[in-house]
C-alpha cells in the first residue's frame, strides 16, 4: 500500500497493527495527492470508562505544536515585525541568557532549528497570567550553553518558549490569542486549542501508561503555561492536523509565500551523526530518511501520549497519528511500514549492531540542566541510567536501559518499556579518546569532571 485508496484500506492497516503495540486508543489520519483525508481509529480515549476513539477524538499533538509556533513567527518576519538573522536582542533588548556573547548573537533561525546551544530543558512555572510567557523569558537569564549558538544541535523547550514571548512583543497581544486568529485565519472552524487551565474537552484521550502489566489511565496534569508554545497544552483532531499539513503542501499564500515554506523543510542545522530518529532539522520541521531523500515530519509526547506527523511533499501525501500508551511510536513505526513500504527513511529503525567498539571511552556521568546520564559497565554489557540533576519540578523520573553498539554510536532499549529502541550518540572526542558529550532524546549532555 503506498497510500490508502479508501477508508477502509485505512482501517485495515491501523487494525491489524495496532493490537501488537501497548496502546489504549489510536487514531491514523492520512490525506493524499486528491486531499480528501481518511481517518481510522481503534480502542479507547479511556481504558476504564470504555469510551470508545472516535474520528473527531481529541488527542494531545505536543511537539507538533512547534511546526505551528514556526509558521507564525515566519509570518511575522514577513510582517516585517520578526528578523529571522539578526539578533534577538536587536528587537527585545530583554532577552538574556546566562552567557554574554550568546545573549548577543542568538538568532530566530537558531531557536526555530534548536540550534541556540540554551540549556533547554528548563520547567520554570511562571503561572497562567498575562505575563507567564515573559516572566519565563526573563528566568532563561540563569540558563547556561551546552554548545555555541549554530555550532550543534541540541533539543531546545525553551527556545520555543522564547519564540512565544517574541511573537507576543511582535503583536502587542497574549500569544494564545495570537495563535487562536492566525489558525482560525487558515482553517476557519477546527479542533486545534492550547488549553486553558480548568478546561474540559470532551471527546479527548487521556494518556495511559502501564502498571503491573496492564494499561491504565493518568492522572492528567496541565503543565504551566509558559511551555505551551513548545506543545505542552496543544489538543486537536487529527483531520485538523492533517489540514493544517496540507497547507505545507501546497505552497498557500494564505499561510507562507512559497520561498519560506521550502526554507522550512530545508536543512538548517545537522544532529551528529548515528541519530537514526532525526537527520536534520529545518525551521520548525523534523528532516527524516537519507541525504537524498530527506522528507519533513514532528513527533510529539506528552505524559502518556504521542504524536506523529509525516509529509512527502512529491507525492503529495500527508500521514498523522495519535495513541495512548507506551507502545505508540512502535505502533506509528507499524503504520508507517505498511503505508509507505517505499519510503524507508521514515521507519526510524536502529542500523545493525557492529561487535568489538571500544567502550572506556564511553564511561562517566554526563549532564544538562534537568537531567544527569550514568554511562556504566557491568557483566552484560554497557547500562545507562539517568535522573534529574536540578529539576526542581519533579518532572525528570529516574530511569535505566540496556545499550548495545551500532555503527556510530549506541541504541537504548529503557527497562520495563515496550517502546521503540532510541539513538544514544557521543561526540566530540577530545585527544585521549574520551567523549565530551553524549545525546539523548535529542538532547545533548556534557561529561562531569571528577
Amino acid at each position: 500500500m503506498s497510500a490508502p485508496a479508501s477508508a477502509s484500506d485505512l482501517q485495515s492497516a491501523l487494525s491489524a497493527a495496532a493490537p501488537h503495540a501497548d496502546v489504549a486508543g489510536a487514531i491514523v489520519a492520512v490525506s493524499g495527492p486528491r486531499a480528501s483525508v481518511h481517518v481510522a481509529t481503534h480502542g479507547y480515549l479511556n481504558i476504564t470508562s470504555l469510551a470508545p476513539v472516535r474520528p473527531d477524538s481529541l488527542f494531545e499533538i505536543g511537539s507538533l505544536t512547534k511546526v505551528l509556533v514556526a509558521s507564525i513567527a515566519l509570518q511575522l518576519v514577513e510582517e516585517g515585525l520578526l528578523d529571522l538573522d539578526r539578533p534577538v536582542r536587536e528587537r527585545v533588548p530583554d532577552f538574556r541568557v546566562a552567557d554574554a556573547g550568546a545573549t548577543a548573537s542568538i538568532t530566530l533561525r537558531q531557536l526555530l532549528s534548536h540550534s541556540s546551544g540554551i540549556d533547554g530543558d528548563f520547567f520554570q512555572d511562571t503561572g497562567d497570567g498575562p505575563l507567564a510567557l515573559e516572566a519565563y523569558a526573563h528566568a532563561c537569564a540563569e540558563l547556561d550553553q551546552l554548545h555555541a549558538p549554530g555550532a550543534g544541535v541540541s533539543y531546545c523547550n525553551a527556545g520555543y518558549a522564547i519564540i512565544g514571548w517574541l511573537i507576543e512583543r511582535a503583536c502587542m497581544r497574549p500569544f494564545g490569542e495570537v495563535f487562536d486568529t492566525r489558525i482560525a485565519a487558515l482553517l476557519g472552524d477546527h479542533s486545534l486549542r492550547i488549553e486553558r487551565r480548568g478546561e474540559q474537552r470532551s471527546n479527548r484521550a487521556d494518556g495511559h501508561s502501564m502498571d503491573d502489566g496492564r494499561l491504565v489511565p493518568i492522572a492528567r496534569h496541565l503543565p504551566p503555561y509558559a511551555h505551551a508554545p513548545a506543545g505542552a497544552r496543544t489538543s486537536s483532531s487529527l483531520h485538523d492536523v492533517v489540514r493544517l499539513a496540507r497547507l505545507h503542501l501546497s505552497s498557500d499564500p494564505r499561510l507562507l509565500p512559497t520561498s519560506q515554506l521550502r526554507a522550512m523543510q530545508s536543512v538548517q542545522a545537522l544532529p551528529p551523526p548515528g541519530d537514526w530518529e532525526c537527520a536534520a532539522r529545518g525551521l520548525g520541521w523534523e528532516l527524516f530518511g537519507p541525504p537524498e531523500r530527506l522528507l519533513p515530519g514532528h513527533d510529539g509526547a506528552t505524559p502518556g501520549q504521542a504524536a506523529m506527523l509525516r509529509l512527502v511533499p512529491d507525492r503529495g501525501i500527508v500521514i498523522a497519528a495519535a495513541a495512548t500508551g507506551p507502545g505508540a511510536r512502535t505502533l506509528f513505526s507499524a503504520l508507517l511500514r505498511r503505508l509507505l513500504p517505499d519510503e524507508a527513511g521514515l521507519f526510524q529503525s536502529p542500523p545493525a549492531a557492529v561487535p568489538n567498539i571500544s567502550l572506556a571511552p564511553l564511561l562517566g556521568r554526563y549532564a544538562c540542566r534537568a537531567r544527569f546520564i550514568d554511562i556504566d559497565q557491568d557483566a552484560g554489557g554497557l547500562v545507562l541510567r539517568s535522573g534529574p540533576h536540578h529539576d526542581p519540578s519533579g518532572m525528570i523520573k529516574p530511569a535505566s536501559g540496556r545499550l548495545w553498539a551500532l555503527d556510530r554510536g549506541l541504541a537504548l532499549r529503557r527497562d520495563g518499556s515496550a517502546s521503540a529502541p532510541q539513538p544514544v550518540v557521543f561526540s566530540e572526542f577530545d585527544g585521549n579518546g574520551l567523549a565530551q558529550a553524549v545525546h539523548v532524546g535529542q538532547r545533548m549532555h556534557r561529561r562531569l569532571r571528577t
